[in-house]
């Protein structure tokens, strides 16, 4: 049969029978050692880089906080104090997770320290204890 071609002989119309071609790789792509293309190898973001990012916003969110309650709007740093206070505490759980499955082991450990420097309740105390 000179010609044939099965999507014009397909019963359904709807469906399209695509013939087989033969695809020609891309110059660009190398695959890896394990045979994947690095598009589907993409490096993700390590748990310890993700808790240093959102300790080092925490941090940025408390020096707010304590300009807010210094303009004399106590219930509104009243507010953030106290989220902050919860936040640092998931931060270390974060940071502590990442440093011990080795997640960013090092970024987590180091977001686990300032988160516990950060947290306003031992700031507090380290500025008094520093105060005399």
């Amino acid at each position: 049969m000179r010609g044939y071609n099965p999507a014009m002989t397909d019963p359904l119309p709807e469906t399209t029978v695509v013939p087989d071609v033969d695809v020609v790789p891309d110059v660009d792509v190398v695959p890896d050692a394990d045979g994947a293309s690095p598009a589907s190898t993409r490096r993700m973001i390590s748990l310890g880089a993700i808790a240093l990012i959102a300790v080092a916003a925490l941090a940025v969110l408390e020096i707010v906080a304590i300009a807010i309650g210094s303009a004399g709007q106590w219930a509104i740093a009243d507010v953030l104090g106290r989220a902050i206070i919860g936040l640092t505490v998931a931060t270390l759980v974060l940071g502590i997770v990442a440093a011990v499955r080795k997640r960013g082991g090092r970024l987590g450990a180091v977001a686990a320290v300032v988160s516990i420097l950060i947290n306003p309740l031992v700031l507090i105390g380290l500025l008094r204890a520093l105060g005399g």
